[in-house]
This record gives C-alpha cells, structure tokens and sequence, in this order.
C-alpha cells in the first residue's frame, strides 16, 4: 500500500511541483505583508544603529523570499528573525510569520516527506 502511494507521487511529479510554486508563491506573498506590516515599527526605534539592523534584517528576509525557498534561506530567515527585537513584530505576528516559516519549509520539501512517509524498512521482502 506504502509503496503504491509512492508510485502515485511519483507519477504525478510534475502536476505536483507546478501547485508547490502557486502555493510557495501564494505563502510568500502572505509572509512579505506580515513582515511589511511591520517596517513603521522598525522607524519609531529611536537608537540609529539598532535601527539600521534592523532595516538590515529586515529587507535580507524579503530578499530571501523572492527566489526559490530552500535549507540555506529557510536558516538565513530564522536566524534574521531570531535576531530581531520585539518593538518590531508583536508575538502573534511573529508566531504567523513562524507558521508559514514552518508551512513553506513542509510544502518545498514534500518529496522527502513522501519519501519517509512510505519508507518499507519495516517489512521484509
């Protein structure tokens, strides 16, 4: 049964990896207006050079999201929003920005998913 699912995935790669752009593009998109909605935040900091990291932070984030989402700008984007202060994002935009960190990382890597969902190690042929 396994190993049938992973033939259906397989066979309909293609279609597959045509709606992981729509959605990636589609979660992108909804990531860039959080992290926008927060860029009035980053000028009411009155400390010039903690304002200018986190400007710096900020648009290396949204440079990350307008190319392809892989493990490098997945740690890039963590570790940008690790980094910046709470005056910027209150806590429930950080948790939405989190969570489609969290959705994007699920639905670029769906090829490995299969991959240890339908893995037969457990069954001897």
């Amino acid at each position: 049964m396994l190993k049938s699912i992973e033939v259906e995935f397989k066979c309909k790669k293609y279609l597959i990896n045509k709606w992981v752009v729509l959605v990636n593009r589609f979660t992108c998109e909804q990531i860039t207006r959080l992290i926008e909605s927060g860029m009035p935040n980053v000028y009411k900091i009155k400390k010039p050079n903690i304002q200018q990291n986190m400007l710096t932070l900020i648009m290396t984030i949204l440079e990350c999201y307008k190319g392809g989402y892989n493990a490098l700008r997945r740690t890039v984007v963590r570790h940008c929003l690790n980094l910046i202060t709470e005056d910027v994002f209150d806590k429930a935009k950080l948790s939405a920005i989190n969570d489609l960190n969290w959705r994007l990382g699920l639905i670029c890597n769906w090829e490995v998913n299969v991959r240890r969902a339908t893995r037969c190690r457990f069954v001897y042929w």
